[in-house]
């Protein structure tokens, strides 16, 4: 039973030389993250500076704004969000973020290990997991003196 709907739109085809109005189908969906992965994939969330987005980074709009259903979306005209499967996909897209910064940043166990300052300006702090691996974090990024 599909809990989300989203609702088709008429649409201008021109068929053999005559212009025809067909109405995409309605789409059901059984949860919210298929959901957002479909409307990536098919290209219906923007990308802003045409940076292709994945679950983790669409940008779906600010909650202050009251039309960010139809401000985030203009990929289709074939499809139509309404407000609440909007905010179905922005609470799937929290789940996950919240999922990675705990695979990423908790579970390993960072442990500082040294802090290196190079000759730009830059600062970086040396970090090591509980399993061996190690990454560098950059502090401060390199900057230029007034000379």
């Amino acid at each position: 039973m599909a809990r989300y709907t989203v609702a088709g739109r008429p649409v201008n085809w021109i068929v053999d030389g005559k212009q025809e109005i067909r109405t995409a189908p309605d789409l059901h969906f059984a949860d919210a993250m298929t959901m957002l992965r479909w409307a990536i994939a098919e290209g219906i969330i923007n990308y802003p500076g045409g940076v292709r987005r994945t679950v983790g980074t669409a940008y779906l709009g600010s909650d202050a704004d009251p039309w960010r259903h139809q401000r985030q979306y203009g990929g289709s005209r074939r499809y139509a969000f309404d407000l609440p499967t909007w905010d179905a996909m922005v609470a799937a897209q929290q789940r996950y973020r919240q999922i990675l910064h705990q695979l990423r940043e908790v579970d390993p166990g960072w442990v500082d290990v040294k802090t290196i300052n190079y000759m730009d300006n830059s600062t970086v702090l040396v970090q090591r997991a509980a399993d061996g691996r190690t990454r560098e974090v950059t502090l401060v990024a390199p900057h230029g003196d007034l000379c």
